[in-house]
C-alpha cells in the first residue's frame, strides 16, 4: 500500500475520531477513486455510517468491504467486518442474520479472546430471534465451550471461613441496570454469615460505583487481568461461592469461571439464558424469566435456582 494512500486514509480516520463524519466520508470517496479494491477504506465508511446511525448505508459499505477483503485473503479484516454486519443486522431486527454473521467472525477469528467474544454476541442475538429453539442454542454453546478446551481448571478446594465468602464478578458495577437489579443482593447481604467480594471487569466509576465499593468487604480491579491470572486472584481470596452477573453480555468474563476458581458457581441477572458452560453450576432465575422450570433446565447447563 503506498504512503499516499495511507497518508489519505489516515486523514479520513482522523476526521471521523473528530466527529466530522461528512468530511470522513469526503475524503473516503476520494480514495475510492485510487484505491477502489482496498477493502479498510469500506470498513471505515461502514464506521461512519453506524455513527450516523444510517444502518442500511452502513450494511451496503461492509458487504463490499467483506467481498473485497475474501478476495484479497485479507482474513483479520473480513472477520471485523462480519462482526460489524452482524451488530447492523441486529439493531434492524435481523436477528437470525445477526447470529450468522457474529458465528463467520468467529470463525475466522484468529484471537482467542475475540472469539470467545463473538460467539458470546452471537448467543446474545439469537435471544431475539424468533425462531430460534433449543437445539440452535445448544448448537452455539458446543462451539463457545470449544474455546475453553484447553483450560485446566484449578484444584478442587473447599474453605472452612467463618464467614462464607461470596464474589460477585462484573462490568456493570456503575450506572447501568445490571447494577440496579444487584444492588439488593449487596446492601441486604447478611454481614455476620457472608462476606462480599467485587471483583469488576471495568475501569467505569461513578457514585453507584463507590456506594457498592463501601458495602463490599473487598474491591478488586480486575479490568487488566486475563481470564487465567483473574482466576488465580480468586483462589488466593478463597471466594466459596462465584456469583457472574453478566452471562452473554458484553464485557463479560465467564472465561474465568472456566478455570473454576470457586467451588460454586453460579450467574444471572445480567442475562436470563443458560451461559452454556458446565463450569457453572446454577443460574438464578424466578418463574417469569425460567418459565417451565422443568423444561428449561432440560436445555441449560446450569441447575436452575427459582426466586
Amino acid at each position: 500500500m503506498s504512503e499516499d494512500i495511507l497518508e489519505i486514509y489516515s486523514a479520513a480516520l482522523a476526521e471521523f475520531k473528530a466527529g466530522n463524519f461528512e468530511r470522513a466520508l469526503e475524503i473516503s470517496a476520494e480514495l475510492k477513486k485510487i484505491a477502489p479494491d482496498w477493502a479498510k477504506n469500506f470498513l471505515l465508511e461502514s464506521y461512519v455510517y453506524r455513527a450516523q446511525k444510517k444502518h442500511l448505508h452502513e450494511i451496503e459499505s461492509v458487504k463490499k468491504c467483506i467481498d473485497l477483503a475474501e478476495k484479497s485473503g485479507d482474513k483479520k479484516t473480513a472477520a471485523t467486518a462480519f462482526s460489524i454486519l452482524a451488530a447492523a443486522y441486529r439493531v434492524v431486527g435481523e436477528s437470525e442474520k445477526a447470529v450468522e454473521n457474529f458465528c463467520r467472525s468467529a470463525e475466522l477469528e484468529d484471537d482467542l479472546k475475540q472469539k470467545r467474544t463473538e460467539l458470546s454476541n452471537a448467543i446474545f442475538a439469537a435471544s431475539d430471534a424468533e425462531n430460534f429453539g433449543a437445539d440452535d442454542f445448544g448448537k452455539l454453546y458446543s462451539l463457545y465451550r470449544k474455546t475453553f478446551e484447553k483450560i485446566v481448571p484449578l484444584e478442587k478446594k473447599i474453605f472452612r471461613h467463618e464467614k462464607i465468602r461470596v464474589g460477585y464478578l462484573s462490568a456493570d458495577f456503575h450506572n447501568h441496570p445490571v447494577a440496579y437489579f444487584f444492588w439488593a443482593l449487596i446492601a441486604g447481604a447478611d454481614k455476620n454469615n457472608f462476606a462480599v467480594y467485587c471483583y469488576s471487569a471495568d475501569k467505569n466509576s461513578d457514585l453507584i460505583t463507590e456506594n457498592i465499593k463501601n458495602f463490599s468487604d473487598a474491591w478488586r480491579d480486575i479490568s487488566d487481568l486475563d481470564d487465567e491470572d483473574a482466576a488465580k486472584l480468586i483462589r488466593a481470596d478463597e471466594i466459596d461461592i462465584l456469583f457472574d452477573l453478566a452471562g452473554h453480555t458484553s464485557n463479560n468474563r465467564l472465561g474465568i469461571f472456566a478455570y473454576r476458581p470457586a467451588n460454586i458457581q453460579i450467574s444471572g441477572i445480567g442475562f436470563m439464558n443458560s451461559t452454556g458452560i458446565f463450569e457453572t453450576d446454577y443460574f438464578l432465575s424466578d418463574k417469569f424469566c425460567a418459565g417451565d422450570k422443568a423444561a428449561c433446565e432440560k436445555y441449560f447447563t446450569e441447575k436452575i435456582l427459582e426466586l
